[in-house]
């Protein structure tokens, strides 16, 4: 996926985040069952993982660890008042091609899900598909917002991969 040029600030990144963040919490605060709750969030830990190491390739600085963030939603033992869903990111100008890399390497998973989802049935690769469909919406949703264009057209993508038919 390429973005058509331009840099990005702090907050328009944050933003991106942010609203995975509220996906996660929300998809988290729905699942019941402990299996169901870890299924559920692999997507996303895979996500703040992913997020989190882009972080440290580029040396940037973050207010909040998310790969802890995340395990604290998949333990179930959260407080959903005080659940923190604000990141900041160092403030200083992103460069179009790190912004690629993160939204890359976040499709490169989803990708991977849709491969392992056709080798392996099981309910784990369906709501990871599923997860990453919210996921992916997301990116989708921000770019849209942002008015960033892209080579590649990511709900045509999700519809056609991520989204089940029966």
């Amino acid at each position: 996926m390429k973005i058509k040029g331009r840099n990005f600030t702090n907050r328009q990144i944050s933003k991106l985040v942010e609203s995975i963040m509220l996906s996660a919490a929300k998809t988290a605060k729905d699942s019941h069952v402990r299996d169901t709750h870890s299924e559920a969030l692999f997507a996303y830990y895979e996500t703040f993982d992913t997020i989190q190491n882009w972080s440290y390739t580029y040396f940037i600085k973050l207010n909040i660890n998310l790969e802890k963030w995340i395990r604290k939603l998949e333990s179930g033992r959260v407080r959903w008042s005080a659940l923190k869903t604000e990141v900041e990111f160092e403030d200083r100008k992103y460069k179009k091609y790190e912004i690629e890399e993160l939204l890359n390497r976040i499709f490169y998973y989803a990708k991977d899900a849709v491969k392992e989802r056709k080798k392996d049935k099981s309910s784990f690769y369906r709501q990871t598909c599923i997860s990453f469909t919210a996921i992916i919406m997301e990116m989708d949703n921000w770019l849209r917002a942002e008015n960033i264009p892209v080579n590649f057209n990511l709900s045509e993508w999700v519809n056609n991969n991520l989204i089940e038919r029966r």
